[in-house]
């Protein structure tokens, strides 16, 4: 891991890389990564990285923060054959479930269970069953 970040710090200078607990990015250029062993460290260290290459910065819906992290695995995957580093599709898969899994329980009406449909002019979930409108 060590050695990655010597070299993400040699090519991409305007990037600052830091020790933290957890792997984090912050706009508009600081890449944060625990000093912990991990074989995911690599990819999890890309993937912030691939935010901060694509310039994300807040998303204005939970729809667009999945549009947003699945780029930024995109982005890693490329990083990854860039610096030779094995590329695990059960670690992409596994962290977008996550999110897929927290719109899925954000979806739910409070009320009846059944699943909602986000709408973007209000912000809010809408129950199409009970008609139930949540954020």
């Amino acid at each position: 891991m060590d050695t990655l970040i010597q070299r993400l710090t040699q090519d991409f200078p305007d990037i600052q890389f830091s020790v933290s607990d957890r792997f984090m990015f912050t706009p508009p250029n600081s890449v944060f990564y625990p000093k912990t062993d991990n074989h995911q460290n690599p990819l999890l260290l890309l993937h912030e990285l691939g935010h901060c290459l694509l310039k994300h910065q807040d998303y204005g819906s939970e729809i667009t923060l999945l549009k947003m992290e699945t780029q930024a695995w995109e982005k890693a995957k490329e990083l990854a054959n860039r610096y030779q580093i094995p590329w695990d599709e059960d670690v992409k898969d596994d962290y977008l479930d996550s999110y897929r899994d927290f719109l899925h329980r954000r979806s739910t009406c409070p009320l009846c269970q059944i699943n909602g449909y986000y709408s973007e002019q209000d912000n809010s979930y809408h129950c199409p069953n009970c008609e139930k409108i949540w954020r």
